[in-house]
Formats: structure tokens, C-alpha cells, sequence
């Protein structure tokens, strides 16, 4: 019961005692109301906090098409936002159906969630084994990866580099992985070993061992490679030519 006495000064109020403690009664309630909240935030907040991070890490998982289509895949960070699923030095690899390995590696991979077939490379570098034992690298600053249909269409700046002797500079490609086979409707720079080539288009097939120059075909070859009428590198078989062919029509 709190007793409360008046003394003679005028508008002067005093509390006794049991007063007094009935106060510090009450301060202890309401320390202990705020940790009765603190605990019901944290029981709710922390079980939030571990549903948003197996979403997050569900959300890669669901996106990711690589886990499928490739034998070997890795990343070194991944960001996620409402729409996108962007990949930090993906690195991905597989077999081609001869079973012959290839490798690509980008600097970032961009995946929309809406449509998580394709994955846009940013400077991407991808290497392929051919035939006979050759290989090449095709690098471009911007590239499609379609994962159902498994064809890479690259863009900017695009190189292609084989062992035999093959320095190819192109507007754009698009690449078959399981076959090996890379083709250009774009103007095409091809310099080898004691010649030039320049073209309307290209297409290497089976492996890289037939190469054919479509449309307004110039060529530059020195004259063993003229007497030989092979590519330097290229054996004189016919497993592996260089052809020209007009392009065809629609």
C-alpha cells in the first residue's frame, strides 16, 4: 500500500518508503519486460535469418543448370538479387560426344531467374581438344551459353586460336559443345602461317579438321602453300582441307 504524507511546505509531495520500493518494483518489470521482448525478436529473428540463407542457397541450386550439364563446375562468389544470379569467375567443364574434354572460364556469369536456360558470359575464355591431337581457344568479350540446346553464341571481339596454325578474328560465332563445330555468317580474318584468307563467313566442322570460307573469298598464300593447295600445318588428306563455297541461298 503506498502512503504518501504532506508536510507544511507549500506544493511539496513526499513518497515514504513503501513507495519507494514499490518504484524500484516496477523498473525491475520493465527491465524484465524489454528482455522478454529482446528473446521473443531473437527467437523469431534468428530462425528468419537461417530460412533467408537456405533460400538463398536453395535459390543457386534451383538456377543453376550447370549442376546437370556439367561434369565440373565451380564459382568463386555468387550474388543474388529479385531477378538475377550473377556468378564470380564461373568455371565450367565437359565432355564432347567423341569424349573429348573442353573447359570454359569467364570472368562473371549472369543468370535471369525467369529464364534459367541462359547464362550470359562476360569475357569468356573457352578451350576445346580436336582432332589429331589439336586443340583451340575461342575467346570473346560477350557470350550465350544455352544450356538445353548446349550452343555458346559469342560476340565482341571474338578470337579463335588453334594448334595447327589457325588465327581467326570474327564479328560473332556460335559454337556446338558437343560436336565441336564453330560457324560465322559474319565477315571473317583468317592469317596462318605464310597466308591470309578473308571471307563472308566460316564453318569448322568435324572437329576442326574441314574448314570452309563462304562468300567473297580473298585469299593471300605464298607459293608452297599455292603448289601444295593445303593450309600450313595441314595434312593433305581428306581429313583435313580448307574449302571456299558461295553462300547459300535463302
Amino acid at each position: 500500500m503506498t502512503m504518501i504524507t504532506m508536510r507544511s511546505s507549500p506544493g511539496r509531495l513526499e513518497m515514504s518508503k513503501g513507495a519507494r520500493g514499490t518504484s524500484s518494483g516496477a523498473q525491475v518489470f520493465a527491465r524484465a519486460t524489454r528482455h522478454s521482448t529482446h528473446v521473443r525478436f531473437l527467437r523469431r529473428a534468428i530462425p528468419l535469418g537461417v530460412l533467408v540463407a537456405v533460400a538463398g542457397l536453395l535459390a543457386v541450386w534451383l538456377f543453376d543448370p550447370f549442376r546437370q550439364v556439367f561434369p565440373s563446375f565451380s564459382v568463386q562468389g555468387v550474388d543474388l538479387s529479385s531477378t538475377q544470379v550473377v556468378m564470380e569467375m564461373p568455371k565450367l567443364s565437359g565432355f564432347k560426344k567423341d569424349s573429348r574434354p573442353y573447359e570454359v572460364v569467364a570472368k562473371s556469369a549472369i543468370q535471369d531467374v525467369s529464364k534459367p536456360s541462359v547464362i550470359n558470359l562476360v569475357d569468356m575464355d573457352a578451350h576445346l581438344v580436336l582432332g589429331d591431337g589439336q586443340s583451340a581457344n575461342l575467346t570473346a568479350r560477350k557470350g550465350i551459353y544455352d544450356t538445353q540446346n548446349e550452343t555458346l553464341d559469342v560476340k565482341d571481339n571474338v578470337k579463335i586460336k588453334t594448334t595447327n596454325g589457325y588465327d581467326i578474328s570474327l564479328e560473332d560465332a556460335s559454337m556446338k559443345f558437343k560436336s565441336g563445330d564453330i560457324s560465322s555468317d559474319r565477315p571473317v580474318d583468317v592469317k596462318m602461317n605464310g597466308g591470309e584468307i578473308h571471307a563472308d563467313g566460316l564453318e569448322m566442322i568435324d572437329n576442326g579438321k574441314r574448314v570452309t570460307f563462304i562468300g567473297n573469298v580473298h585469299s593471300r598464300l605464298d607459293s608452297a602453300m599455292e603448289r601444295s593447295g593445303t593450309a600450313p600445318g595441314a595434312k593433305e588428306t581428306k581429313e583435313e582441307k580448307v574449302s571456299a563455297k558461295e553462300p547459300t541461298q535463302p
